[in-house]
């Protein structure tokens, strides 16, 4: 259930059984984290693979970005978005909060959306093709395995909200799991492409 709770959480991949979660549930999933990371990175290597059959490289990382957002729903772009417009500006604390829950975004979330994705096309466009498979794998699994760490390592900025379910849950042993998934993926990927 764990499982399947991160998924529905992380991703816009379709579940046969969507249900609602208990907090405990959701607050488990943390450990599987990684593991849907790994799910979407072999989405994103297995596209890559098949269109590198008609198309060229830099089309390619184009539409593994669209996928990726497509993938995940947009949901850590939305969340991006939200934390530069709080960030922007030089408002108080109180402010930033009051931004971060706006559903609409402002110019600073804009131009951090737009940044950013600059930045994912540019860094695609310089991984060296013998690497691609593995860090397409790789970069979503770490990325979900930095989510853990950081509920686990720092403190929930409400008092109330989803992320306090999470943050309740999280404890040494869900962040060690998830902690050896990583790494065993790490270490698969790194004896099968990088050796």
């Amino acid at each position: 259930m764990s499982f399947l709770a991160a998924l529905q959480f992380l991703t816009s991949i379709p579940i046969p059984l969507k249900r609602e979660f208990t907090p405990a549930q959701l607050g488990r999933a943390t450990t599987c984290f990684p593991l849907v990371g790994l799910i979407i990175g072999l989405v994103l290597a297995g596209l890559n693979w098949l269109l590198n059959y008609i198309l060229p490289q830099s089309v390619i990382n184009i539409l593994l970005i669209i996928a990726l957002v497509i993938i995940t729903g947009a949901l850590h772009l939305d969340g991006f978005a939200d934390t530069c417009d709080g960030i922007g500006g030089h408002k108080t604390v109180e402010e930033r909060w009051r931004v971060m829950r706006d559903s609409r975004t402002g110019a600073f979330g804009v131009v951090g959306i737009a940044l950013l994705l600059l930045s994912k096309y540019v860094s695609l466009n310089n991984v060296p093709q013998e690497w691609m498979t593995a860090v397409l794998i790789f970069m979503p699994v770490v990325s979900r395995w930095a989510m853990v760490y950081a509920i686990f390592a720092y403190p929930y900025a409400r008092p109330e909200g989803l992320g306090t379910v999470y943050k309740n849950a999280t404890r040494w042993p869900e962040f060690t799991i998830a902690t050896l998934i990583t790494l065993a993926i790490a270490g698969a990927l790194f004896s099968l492409f990088l050796m």
